[in-house]
């Protein structure tokens, strides 16, 4: 589910304890994007995916490139690794 809200980031950082506030001003920006993955079974949040992009010369997004597949504190999982690399070939997504 897409994080669209400072308070949704907020909620997801305390839940995950992780580093997403550090992106704040990214995000009111426009320059980055987050979506949580939650558990099928608690429907707790159990990892983010984040995106960036770098503006064009019109200051509009650029294409999106994979940022990371975080779980809590914000270790791998290593069943995400599988995700991130196909998210890495979707839709021109790139790792890095």
């Amino acid at each position: 589910e897409p994080l669209l809200t400072l308070q949704d980031v907020l909620l997801a950082r305390t839940a995950l304890r992780n580093c997403l506030h550090t992106y704040v001003d990214q995000l009111r920006l426009n320059r980055v994007r987050f979506f949580g993955i939650r558990n099928i079974e608690s429907s707790k949040i159990a990892g983010v995916i984040g995106l960036r992009t770098e503006p064009d010369e019109a200051d509009e997004p650029g294409e999106w490139m994979l940022i990371d597949v975080r779980g809590v504190e914000n270790r791998p999982a290593p069943q995400w690794d599988a995700l991130a690399a196909w998210l890495a070939t979707v839709g021109g997504c790139s790792n890095g």
